[in-house]
């Protein structure tokens, strides 16, 4: 049986369609901010989806990030990054970390951050980076990213990220070994790059739980 020149045509476009990229589609943080959704991939993209258009395919632009190799340590073997919504601000936090292998087990280690807020002035986006939160304080972690006000907060202080060991693939569920070591939560200082433990009491023990941040809804009295 023979195919005609339409077919012939049609199956030449049909192999040369670019493979899927599955680290373009494939997405580290996403979140919802100013009506649209914006996702980071694993190509250091920043991705904004319409989701107006009920119509399928959902529409959507990519815009690329800037570029962090020269802002990065190369030590720092397991990076991460999140998105978060800051005073009406986009922000995007890169978390640098090196893993740390044991007889006890797998463990990460938090060097530092690096926060970007998303510039929209020009023609194209890109990314600003942030010296100073103010009085924000911004928790990163497994769950969604969150920035509250440190004002009339006792105990806690702006201008610091709160993090929590967010590894979860590396998170015992069984008998695993070697398991992964939950001690990766503490307090980083913008102003000066200190990191302090986020708390007193050893919580390593706590492997086959992540840690997650809640915001309750609390009411001030007058």
């Amino acid at each position: 049986m023979s195919m005609s020149e339409g077919e012939d045509e049609e199956e030449e476009e049909e192999e040369e369609e670019e493979p899927l990229d599955f680290f373009s589609w494939s997405y580290n943080d996403i979140m919802f901010y100013k009506g649209m959704l914006y996702a980071l991939s694993k190509r250091k993209s920043l991705v904004c989806f319409n989701l107006e258009d009920q119509k399928p395919p959902v529409g959507h632009q990519m815009e690329n990030m800037m570029d962090m190799d020269n802002l990065i340590s190369t030590r720092c073997m397991r990076p991460k990054h999140y998105l978060v919504e800051s005073c009406g601000e986009l922000l995007m936090v890169y978390r640098n970390r090196d893993t740390i292998y044991s007889s006890d087990g797998i463990k990460y280690v938090t060097k530092s951050f690096l926060v970007f807020k998303l510039d929209k002035s020009g023609d194209a986006l890109h990314w600003l980076q942030v010296d100073s939160l103010g009085d924000q304080m911004l928790f990163l972690g497994g769950n969604s990213s969150m920035s509250i006000s440190a004002k009339g907060i006792h105990g806690f202080k702006g201008n610091c990220i709160y993090f929590s060991d967010d590894a979860h693939m590396f998170f015992r569920f069984g008998p695993i070994h070697p398991c992964h070591i939950c001690s990766d939560n503490g307090v980083f200082y913008l102003d000066d790059g200190r990191i302090d433990s986020l708390s007193p009491h050893d919580i390593s023990h706590f492997d086959n739980y992540p840690p997650v941040w809640i915001s309750p809804n609390v009411v001030l009295g007058n």
